[in-house]
């Protein structure tokens, strides 16, 4: 089966060129937590990215739609969140609100995703199946690759088996 339209079709920009806007949008973030970039597509075009915040308390994903919102972008079915990394299903912190929660709130209905998490995949595609959300992971295994190195590399030592576990490469 064959599947069309703005999520599995992506008029203007190659899914390699908006993941390598992500690496490159990665280099601002220092993140001791890890790593992740995300961004919105409409029309083949990015409209909003962002790295997660230095101090490892704000994901790119949440940065992402709370800019959408400020610049008073319609969230509609022709605009995709790009990420790194799956979005997240639990915060450390129990004030934040995790990002797919966050996600399916905003009303996006297309995610597309590098770097698989072992502690969120399947339940952050349960859940986004559960309401709608169109997600699937990029075929390409040199991009998930280098999205999974990102995300492995910034996680600084003294975080390491405390909030965050290095992820396998897959």
């Amino acid at each position: 089966m064959v599947l069309h339209g703005i999520f599995w079709d992506n008029i203007g920009m190659t899914e390699e060129q908006v993941f390598e806007h992500l690496f490159e949008t990665a280099t601002r973030s220092k993140d001791p937590r890890g790593i992740v970039s995300a961004c919105l597509v409409k029309d083949g075009k990015i409209i909003v990215s962002a790295p997660s915040s230095d101090n490892g308390v704000r994901h790119a994903e949440d940065i992402v739609l709370e800019i959408a919102q400020k610049e008073n972008i319609q969230i509609s079915d022709r605009i995709v969140l790009y990420s790194t990394l799956v979005p997240c299903t639990k915060r450390t912190n129990p004030e934040s609100k995790d990002c797919t929660s966050l996600i399916i709130e905003s009303e996006i209905t297309s995610i597309i995703y590098g770097a698989s998490d072992p502690d969120h995949n399947d339940i952050s595609k349960q859940r986004f199946t559960e309401a709608g959300v169109n997600i699937r992971q990029v075929a390409n295994p040199l991009i998930i690759k280098r999205c999974a190195e990102i995300f492995n590399d910034s996680v600084a030592e003294d975080h390491i088996g405390v909030d965050v576990k290095l992820k396998p490469i897959e």
